[in-house]
């Protein structure tokens, strides 16, 4: 599968990076990371459990929720920053 993406990634005749590829995952790494600062700015609004539907959440529920999410965007961040520079 590597080789496969390796191959794709790569211009035929030169061998160099496709600069194109870069500039995709580094938009999609923009994305991510803009959601990132979103949800820490807002966290007491998205996860507080105090609207809707959870009228009986507790304060601890909406904080494993929050760090839930943070862990994810970390791991897609982490993936998207070696997709970068690894192609």
């Amino acid at each position: 599968m590597t080789r496969l993406i390796l191959a794709i990634s790569r211009d035929v005749a030169g061998g160099k990076p496709m600069v194109g590829v870069q500039v995709f995952f580094g938009i999609c790494f923009v994305v991510v990371a803009s959601a990132a600062v979103y949800f820490i700015r807002n966290r007491k609004i998205i996860f507080a459990g105090r609207g809707g539907d959870a009228t009986t959440d507790s304060p601890a529920a909406g904080n494993l929720r929050m760090w839930m999410v943070i862990l994810i965007l970390i791991h897609v961040a982490v993936i998207l920053l070696i997709t970068i520079f690894e192609l």
